[in-house]
């Protein structure tokens, strides 16, 4: 894999996990600290100009409460899938 495949992916999982806190309501300082990341850190892989370590990726998953397909999804072709509309998703919902 050359490198401009390796900063489209990471592009891709920043706007995922970054389309997830936004959806939760958190700010970046509130999904770093629940990860246990500096918000450096976190706007870096949001931004997609730092690769993300398989760890990360599922604090972070974690931290937002999603599954962790949500951030790392990939079709068989290696494309990642569109982005599921998370108001619809049952994935979103919670049971009380």
């Amino acid at each position: 894999m050359g490198k401009d495949n390796g900063n489209v992916i990471a592009r891709q999982i920043g706007q995922r996990v970054r389309t997830g806190r936004v959806f939760k309501g958190l700010s970046a300082c509130q999904l770093a600290a629940r990860a246990g990341l500096t918000e450096r850190r976190l706007v870096r892989v949001e931004v997609g100009t730092a690769g993300v370590t398989a760890d990360e990726l599922v604090t972070l998953a974690r931290a937002l409460e999603l599954p962790l397909w949500f951030v790392f999804e990939v079709s068989a072709s290696g494309c990642f899938r569109r982005l599921p509309d998370l108001r619809q998703s049952s994935v979103m919902r919670t049971t009380k």
